[in-house]
């Protein structure tokens, strides 16, 4: 895995907040306000946190991993009605 520790964890998490913001903004055009923006901020918040502690450097770069676990968790949100 990545060996980050947890205070290392919190400053990647600290830096790509802005992914949540990205992916909110990207789905919002098909949002059917199901879901309260806090509520679904949250999830993708929890899910940072789960990209990063679960991030392989051997395998890509983390900005395009926690982009695509957030987009996983986004259509995962919407789809629970």
């Amino acid at each position: 895995k990545n060996g980050f520790t947890i205070t290392q964890r919190n400053a990647v998490v600290e830096q790509h907040l802005w992914c949540i913001d990205t992916v909110m903004t990207q789905y919002a055009a098909g949002a059917d306000g199901a879901h309260r923006p806090d509520d679904v901020y949250q999830s993708l918040a929890v899910r940072l946190i789960r990209a990063v502690n679960s991030y392989d450097p051997c395998k890509g770069y983390l900005k395009e991993y926690i982009l695509s676990q957030l987009k996983r968790e986004m259509v995962r949100v919407r789809s629970t009605q």
